[in-house]
């Protein structure tokens, strides 16, 4: 496209004047812009939302769920003394104070609750594609799951080349195997 050298008079009289061409410029680059970066938005999107990638950021949870779960739940004799201490204080403190230490204790339980739930789901998910890979057979299957169980799900935490090692495949089949066995999890925690 070539400019016209006619000049276009801008509001207010401006000492710079434009061409109708550099307008155009201005006006196409900026829509190429725009249309970059809402091409780019859409792909983090659909990244977001792809269920494979919500099922692997669920399993890497599971790991600090159960620990959670663990110091919650198991408390020492120290602790349980403090705790009756702290009911009694708050037994003692005034009503306002009494309805916060009891919506602080119900949002605690509630989200104890939650993370149970997760556990759960996470762990009946695993169960059923443990089931279905050891149903079919197929030596590939049974590795994803065992790569997925090492990566997200073991107490013991094992690097991607750790796990590479024991499984005889390349770094890059561990990660490829653990999106691979990610997306039929994601299956079964849509059904739980």
């Amino acid at each position: 496209m070539t400019r016209d050298k006619k000049p276009l008079a801008l509001p207010n009289d401006q000492k710079k004047r434009y061409t109708e061409a550099d307008l155009v410029f201005v006006a196409e680059t900026a829509a190429k812009k725009a249309v970059e970066a809402i091409e780019q938005l859409e792909r983090k999107k659909a990244r977001q939302s792809d269920p494979g990638r919500a099922a692997q950021r669920m399993l890497s949870d599971y790991r600090r769920l159960k620990i959670a779960q663990k110091e919650d739940i198991q408390i020492s004799e120290a602790e349980g003394m403090e705790m009756r201490w702290k009911y009694l204080e708050d037994l003692m403190g005034t009503p306002d104070h009494a309805i916060v230490t009891e919506a602080t204790a119900y949002a605690r339980e509630r989200k104890l609750q939650y993370n149970q739930y997760k556990i759960q789901q996470i762990e009946a998910a695993m169960a059923m594609y443990e089931k279905e890979c050891a149903a079919s057979g197929n030596e590939e299957f049974t590795r994803r799951y065992r790569v997925l169980k090492r990566r997200y799900i073991d107490e013991v935490e094992l690097s991607a080349e750790d796990i590479a090692e024991k499984e005889g495949i390349s770094v890059r089949s561990v990660y490829n195997d653990s999106m691979m066995a990610c997306k039929v999890v994601a299956v079964y925690l849509s059904a739980i």
